[in-house]
């Protein structure tokens, strides 16, 4: 077994003497591994997380592995590695072959000698199997500058001139702190560190207080680690806006919405917000605002973005207003209470393709303090590095790994290529939404082992209890298809299949799909607390609406609605009344289920029916019928969809018991009373539709896709079909590129590549979308027929009979038979 070399530093940012020591070491035979140890500390606006994906940009070598430390003193994280009961082997301690490291070796290694028998101030000791290799050390040059436009050619290779760099916007002088690397990498290192760089406070040096004993002083002032470790005993720090004060979470609106209004008018549209963590932290240092670079070059008439920014600079103190330049941004202090509040613009190219990443990819994960921000995008280039391939953040790009070819930016492209066809951007918003959108990924494993790894040195978490919170936010039917929608997923099998389902429908399958209102969810918490609330209310991150008793409940509801101007109080009170009725309802035990209300009150009788209306659709049941009768024996009604248990699990609730004495029923299924007759001429047409359009398969293959960077075509498909819903005859290949092309969310590449596609194969999209219509139609004509039969449950939208529709049970498969010219625009007009 090998020995592993222990790297420890701040690296803000790594430079190519980093990148050597740790390679010369890699390449030693004697070395198994060399763990590059990375301390927490902040310098001049650089963070941990920078350095952490700048390193592995940089360190390819499998035998090389980056890893966080949470101590500030470099040769502090070193000992701490090593007190740690599960360490074993042999270690030692990176260093050169010159000077006087021969000394500083020894010392290290009688000190973890030491440890071995007396524990450190925590109680800690080295393993006994752990041992200390102080002959391995490795001949090399300290690193000079090579071709700089400054006074530093042939000085020592450093991280202060690197971030000097940063601070000057110095994209050439900054690449020459990498010697031999790929212009690509160092600009990627550019636009990464040049985003948050800032002015040092005028600070000397000075050495930190060691807690160990006085070798680690003697350590300290050795040469060969003396760099590394005095970048975490600067204190260094401060604000570009050195007035500005960190903005309080509810002030963070106000200040995006004043900063925006301070830019020249044309640019207020060329705006992308992201602010971070701002809005979910109790308080933000500064706000970050996407500018697109081309709109600003432009609009000040530039040569280039370095002359648009200082002309950008100068509109602003024009104005009245603090500004300063530094790297990408253009910093703004707006005035905050008795001080200022720092804005930065950051000024990048594609702002709107790169800025949703930092909108719903960290901003998403602050919403859940499990995770890390940085866990997200880890998470992600662990999956694409299976697929040989990586991702990069900052550019927004999934990029092949043997050419650097860029094969996808678009976050809903990216997500179908690295977690399953389906996916849609939304599953790359948290740590808990990837994994689910793996669950059933046979690849999985592959798939996750790098994040597996990064795991287990502490560089990320994928360990979390609260999934059920997660599934809560799908309820049972929020991935039920439309018949019409299956040939856009399944290719001309779905769409067989949706036309033998319609024409072979058993009426003791067809259930009314009920239009419940609100969404709730109830049940017993793991520490027996019954909790029912609404189900916004369930999964909130800002309040705690996992209410406890039904006080709790309508002081919520009331609460929630002052906060957003209206007047909750009726609504409150009807749902705290609902409380005690849903507590007595259910089993005790752990888990939750969630359902709709149907009525938070008996209904009131209109000529012998009971009549209620939770949303869009009207409701009518016979008082004498045997549901009417339920009704009339109740004070509330709810349709419940599923119950998730403890461990994330979603139950069906058939068998489920729910006591009818509570006086809350839990509406049980309402099935088709006959079948309908089949329209023959339609069902024909329907047929024919169908097999004409059996070309969709060659056009919706997955590989084909994907070799055209399309993966998401399907999704745009089906978005498009949904826009239409209000007439579907409207669909066509011509009408679908004119969607595309005024589809703000599409890039111009990617509208120009669709069109080219669509119409090279305009004969076979407008056979596929004609099988679409004539499914569409037949489906209604079976809904007319459906609505028209009665039953105990009639429904209605205004004055035409019809309620949100039917769910189809086809062979275990299940398909929802909705109007979407009916409901579904009923629904989308209600202001909610």
């Amino acid at each position: 077994m090998g020995t592993t070399v222990l790297l420890p530093g701040g690296f803000k940012p790594p430079h190519g003497g980093h990148i050597q020591l740790a390679k010369n070491y890699a390449k030693n035979p004697k070395v198994d591994k060399v763990m590059v140890l990375v301390g927490p500390k902040e310098r001049e606006g650089i963070n941990r997380e920078q350095s952490l994906m700048a390193l592995q940009l940089l360190l390819k070598d499998p035998k090389i592995v980056v890893v966080p430390t949470d101590q500030e003193s470099p040769i502090g994280a070193a000992f701490d590695f090593l007190l740690n009961p599960d360490a074993s082997g042999t270690y030692a301690l990176a260093a050169s072959s010159k000077g006087s490291d021969a000394e500083r070796l020894d010392a290290f290694a009688k000190s973890i000698e030491g440890y071995k028998t007396k524990p450190d101030k925590n109680g800690r000791t080295v393993p006994k199997s752990v041992n200390i290799d102080t002959d391995l050390k490795v001949d090399i040059q300290p690193m000079k500058y090579k071709g700089r436009s400054d006074a530093y050619n042939n000085t020592e290779i450093s991280a202060t001139v690197a971030r000097q760099d940063l601070r000057n916007g110095d994209r050439e002088n900054f690449a020459t702190n990498y010697p031999g690397v790929d212009k690509k990498i160092t600009d990627q290192l550019f636009d990464m560190f040049s985003k948050t760089v800032k002015q040092p406070e005028e600070t000397k040096p000075k050495k930190k207080k060691l807690a160990e004993s006085a070798l680690f002083g003697r350590l300290l002032e050795q040469r060969a680690l003396n760099r590394l470790i005095m970048m975490e005993l600067l204190k260094e720090g401060g604000n570009a806006i050195p007035t500005s004060i960190p903005v309080d979470k509810a002030d963070i609106k106000e200040i995006v919405k004043n900063s925006i209004q301070s830019l020249p008018k044309e640019l207020r549209d060329k705006v992308q917000i992201n602010i971070g963590s701002s809005g979910y932290k109790a308080q933000s240092g500064d706000i970050d605002i996407f500018v697109d670079e081309d709109s600003v070059v432009e609009y000040f008439g530039a040569k280039d973005a370095k002359e648009a920014k200082k002309s950008m600079e100068k509109y602003f103190i024009d104005k009245g207003l603090e500004s300063k330049v530094s790297g990408r941004n253009v910093h703004i202090g707006l005035p905050y209470k008795d001080a200022k509040a720092q804005v930065d613009f950051m000024i990048i190219k594609d702002a709107s393709v790169v800025a949703p990443w930092h909108q719903h990819g960290p901003r998403k994960s602050y919403e859940d303090p499990e995770f890390k921000g940085s866990e997200i995008f880890m998470l992600i280039s662990s999956i694409a590095k299976s697929l040989g391939l990586k991702f990069d953040p900052f550019g927004a790009k999934l990029i092949r790994r043997d050419n650097e070819e860029v094969i996808a930016r678009d976050r809903d492209e990216v997500a179908k290529i690295l977690l399953n066809p389906s996916a849609t951007e939304n599953d790359l918003n948290s740590v808990k939404s990837i994994l689910k959108a793996l669950e059933n990924d046979p690849k999985k494993d592959e798939k996750l082992a790098q994040a597996r790894e990064d795991e287990k040195k502490g560089l990320l978490n994928m360990t979390f209890k609260n999934l059920k919170e997660n599934r809560l936010n799908e309820a049972e039917g929020a991935r039920i298809q439309h018949p019409e929608d299956l040939i856009y997923w399944e290719g001309s099998k779905g769409a067989k299949q949706a036309l033998a389902a319609l024409q072979n429908i058993d009426p003791k399958n067809v259930s009314v799909k009920w239009d419940g209102s609100p969404a709730v969810v109830f049940g017993y918490d793991e520490n027996g607390n019954f909790i029912f609330t609404d189900k916004n209310a369930f999964v909130s991150k800002g309040y705690d609406g996992k209410s406890k008793s039904p006080e709790e409940l309508q002081k919520m509801i009331v609460d929630r609605g002052a906060r957003s101007g209206k007047d909750y109080s009726e609504f409150g009170s009807a749902m705290a009344n609902v409380f005690d009725k849903a507590k007595n309802s259910v089993p005790k035990k752990p888990g939750f289920y969630t359902g709709d209300m149907l009525y938070l009150k008996k209904p009131e009788v209109k000529n012998g029916n009971y009549v209620f209306k939770p949303n869009v659709v009207t409701y009518e049941v016979p008082v004498n019928s045997e549901l009417g009768k339920k009704i009339g024996a109740s004070d509330a009604g709810v349709v419940v969809h599923s119950f998730s248990t403890p461990d994330g699990n979603t139950e069906e609730v058939s068998k489920v018991e729910f006591s009818p004495k509570s006086g809350l029923l839990v509406v049980p299924p309402v099935v088709a009373t006959e079948a309908p007759k089949i329209d023959k001429s339609v069902a024909s047409k329907a047929s024919s539709a169908v097999s004409a359009a059996s070309s969709i398969d060659k056009l919706l293959d997955s590989s084909v896709l994907s070799a055209q960077k399309m993966t998401d075509f399907p999704d745009i498909m089906y978005n498009y079909t949904n826009n239409r819903v209000e007439d579907l005859s409207k669909l066509n290949a011509t009408d679908f590129v004119s969607f595309v092309e005024s589809n703000p969310k599409i890039s111009g590449v990617k509208k120009q590549k669709i069109a080219e596609y669509v119409n090279k194969n305009k004969k076979d999209f407008d056979n596929a979308f004609n099988a679409v219509k004539a499914i569409a139609e037949l489906k209604n004509s079976i809904i007319a027929q459906l609505d028209s039969k009665g039953g105990e449950v009639k429904a209605s939208i205004g004055n035409q009979p019809g309620g949100e529709g039917y769910v189809i049970n086809a062979g275990g498969n299940k398909i929802k038979l909705v109007n979407r010219g009916g409901f579904t625009a009923a629904n989308r007009a209600v202001q909610r």
